[in-house]
């Protein structure tokens, strides 16, 4: 009975409680967790990142507690699906104070949809925790896309990020603006962003947040 005992006694706390098992998880979702709950999290942040995962009514929750937020700041908000668009206008007759969305949408998002909901997207997305820049080389592997063949991850990443750069075939313009296919972003979308060079997150819809 013996090694039976000392097996337990290993796995709890010096009060008798298990010891709370953290789930695999990669590297780079690690890290983005490991610093949110380093930083100054609220609570809601510590419950819904303590297991390095996020639920569905975790996901869920830090969307109400945005527009709850957003709702007491006299902004409407409405989420289209679950890919991180949303579009934002004001609840009639109501003064900001010369604030506009975008400050509001800032205070709001902070401690829910910038860290819970982010990570709650990005890991479903991508759980091995690929890079961004990694997801487009592999895009455009994939679709046959020739820009920077040849060229080292780091060289590759310099190509990707300077802003003189336009991928070369409307294939490597949605690899560059959706490299995952989850938004959805078609060629046309992607051109235009392409030619207003406006790097965003990747959304369907440029104008939302």
């Amino acid at each position: 009975m013996l090694p039976l005992v000392v097996a337990m006694s290993a796995c709890a706390s010096p009060q008798g409680e298990p010891t709370p098992v953290v789930p695999s998880v990669a590297a780079m979702w690690k890290e983005q967790i490991d610093a949110v709950l380093s930083g100054q999290p609220s609570d809601f942040e510590k419950q819904a990142l303590a297991d390095y995962a996020v639920s569905d009514s975790e996901f869920a929750e830090a969307r109400d507690l945005y527009a709850q937020c957003m709702t007491e700041l006299g902004w409407v908000v409405e989420f289209h699906g679950t890919q991180g668009s949303m579009t934002i206008y004001s609840a009639s007759g109501v003064s900001h104070d010369g604030r506009t969305s975008d400050d509001d949408d800032h205070r709001c998002a902070a401690h829910t949809l910038d860290t819970v909901e982010s990570l709650y997207i990005g890991m479903r997305e991508n759980p091995e925790g690929t890079t961004g820049v990694e997801l487009i080389r592999a895009c455009f592997n994939a679709h046959n896309v020739a820009d920077g063949a040849g060229l080292s991850d780091d060289e590759f990443e310099r190509m990707i990020v300077d802003p003189q750069y336009h991928p070369s075939t409307p294939e490597g313009k949605v690899c560059f603006f959706d490299p995952t296919g989850e938004s959805g972003v078609t060629v046309e979308q992607a051109e235009e962003w392409d030619a207003n060079k406006q790097v965003i997150a990747v959304t369907p819809d440029p104008t939302s947040r």
